[in-house]
């Protein structure tokens, strides 16, 4: 139990054993360098608990939860990424969840599987990093995998984010800059339903300095909707548009959009997989 704010000098595991042992972080848990210090946490049948701001002055590394009953964070939550291998309980995260990546950095991915309830009150953003090195191809998005296995519901409130970002040519040499991919968003309810708002997996533009720069858009991320045993309800527009092209390259081609069980329209939505290949299911 951390009761005052915790500031990670390198990664960190911390394991309570396989019994009720609970892990709380009382107030604001950091790193000293942006995604470097990672995170390793086993509760076994106890509940992790984080009351403050994660990663606010400086984003953890890569976040991993290997086992506890119910896992709640109450404020924003930013790492270079974050995976939860196993719950029994309540997966909830009030707060955005980031992992988008630095400038030039992949985003990280969002990967959660929990035997009960899976819920995010706000957004879920693991775009690529903004490309500020010269002559540079776009970053791809953090896939994003949400997996209730036994009993429970997925809500995702705030929307989804995984669009790759844009290349950054900066020499008239013929060869331009790729756009990064977009993540793919993959979300599964075993038995429950699911329901969330917009989500936008497009892919990164390419860069061309010159006409004759020649680099092609990012592909869209795929998306892929399941609620055995109950229903799906969108309540946002879903995008999984491919980025422009530069030159005479082409434009990436668009995430396939496929929704595996009955859905309800939240409001009205828009599914829009543009130009190029990108099958509506």
């Amino acid at each position: 139990y951390f009761t005052t704010g915790v500031t990670l000098t390198g990664s960190e595991a911390l394991n309570t054993g396989a019994g009720a042992g609970t892990i709380t972080f009382a107030s604001t848990l950091d790193g000293t360098t942006a995604f470097a210090e990672d995170l390793t946490l086993t509760a076994g049948t106890g509940n992790i608990d984080f009351d403050g701001i994660v990663g606010g002055g400086t984003a953890l590394g890569a976040v991993l939860i290997n086992s506890a009953t119910n896992v709640v964070a109450d404020a924003a939550f930013t790492a270079e990424s974050l995976t939860q291998t196993a719950g029994t309980g309540l997966t909830t995260f009030t707060g955005a969840v980031d992992t988008s990546g630095g400038n030039n950095i992949a985003g990280g991915v969002v990967n959660i599987t929990a035997d009960g309830a899976i819920t995010f009150s706000s957004t879920i953003d693991s775009s690529g990093g903004t490309i500020t090195t010269a002559d540079t191809a776009g970053a791809a998005g953090g896939a994003v995998t949400l997996h209730s296995d036994t009993a429970g519901a997925i809500s995702v409130v705030g929307g989804i984010t995984t669009s790759g970002s844009a290349g950054n040519d900066t020499t008239d040499n013929v060869a331009g800059q790729a756009g990064g991919n977009g993540g793919a968003v993959t979300i599964t309810a075993d038995s429950g339903n699911v329901g969330v708002a917009a989500i936008t997996a497009d892919g990164g533009a390419a860069s061309g300095v010159g006409g004759d720069d020649l680099a092609n858009g990012g592909a869209g991320g795929a998306v892929a909707i399941t609620s055995t045993g109950g229903t799906t309800t969108l309540n946002g527009n879903v995008s999984t548009v491919g980025g422009a092209l530069a030159g005479g390259g082409v434009q990436g081609a668009g995430g396939a959009v496929t929704m595996n069980s009955a859905a309800v329209l939240g409001s009205s939505v828009t599914v829009n997989t543009g130009a190029t290949a990108g099958t509506i299911t």
